[in-house]
């Protein structure tokens, strides 16, 4: 059985899109905001360490999965959504807090565009581990199964089975991952002016706003997780809607705090880090 062609471009334009969207985005804001590397390492750091360590640690022991994958708490959709969507959000926010607090301790990283290399650094990471290595991966896999050297990827049955479900998902659905990409990468640039926003002007409730905003940005896709529904194009949408208001709401925080009043000033007097 093989892959189709248009599948393949399609998987490879998510993963540009994976690569490309915060690489792109760094520079296209670089001079207006004087963008530094520092809190974009930064970002990408937090990821790693409160996502990928931190909260896929916790995972571990409360969801405890059985040895074939199965999930006890998923039979409570609403325990499992609750649980999924704040874990993440909780993570993701306090982790930016404690880095941002860190990053203003430095007079260089001061300026309200650390909110906005850190929020690139910390969706661009997560934009390359989680959807362009993983699309990288599936490509490979789709070349050697269509040049018939499927053998060396695992059993005849495995690849049997893995090769039915990449021929039989529509070529479009590669994009989604890239579109999903779009969506995660304006969130974190959002919630990093709204945590940025707590600190620089001693509103902490902010700090709770961001957790819970986080937390709904990622209901969809642990609804799809636990079988709420299982059309993937529902979750993108809700996820759409939520990308939306999140952008909305850091546009209204970053406008009534006055975050960038001073950028006009600043921006191309600083010296790139």
């Amino acid at each position: 059985m093989n892959i189709p062609v248009l599948s393949i471009i399609c998987m490879a334009v998510s993963a540009l899109m994976a690569f490309g969207i915060p690489i792109a985005l760094y520079a296209a804001l670089r001079r207006r905001f004087s963008l530094k590397f520092v809190p974009a390492l930064a970002g990408a750091a937090v990821f790693v360490v409160f996502v990928l360590i931190l909260e896929s640690a916790m995972h571990r022991m409360i969801l405890n999965p059985d040895a074939d994958g199965n999930i006890a708490l998923m039979a409570n959709p609403v325990l499992f959504v609750t649980y999924a969507a704040l874990a993440a959000g909780a993570y993701e926010e306090l982790g930016r807090l404690a880095a941002m607090w860190l990053l203003r301790r430095k007079d260089r990283y001061t300026g309200p565009g650390t909110a906005i290399a850190y929020g690139i650094g910390h969706g661009g990471i997560e934009s390359i581990l989680v959807a362009g290595l993983t699309m990288i991966a599936t490509i490979i896999m789709s070349v050697m199964i269509n040049g018939g050297y499927s053998d060396v990827l695992g059993t005849a049955e495995t690849v049997a089975e893995s090769a039915a479900i990449l021929a039989g998902t529509p070529p479009a659905m590669f994009l989604a991952s890239g579109f999903e990409r779009i969506l995660a990468v304006g969130i974190h640039l959002s919630l990093s002016v709204v945590v940025w926003a707590a600190l620089e002007k001693n509103k902490w409730y902010l700090v709770p706003a961001a957790v819970l905003v986080h937390a709904l940005c990622d209901v969809p896709a642990a609804m799809l997780q636990c079988g709420v529904y299982d059309d993937v194009l529902i979750a993108e949408a809700l996820t759409t809607v939520m990308a939306v208001l999140t952008a909305l709401f850091g546009i209204w925080v970053w406008k009534t705090f006055g975050i960038g009043s001073e950028t006009d000033s600043a921006a191309g007097t600083e010296s790139e880090q």
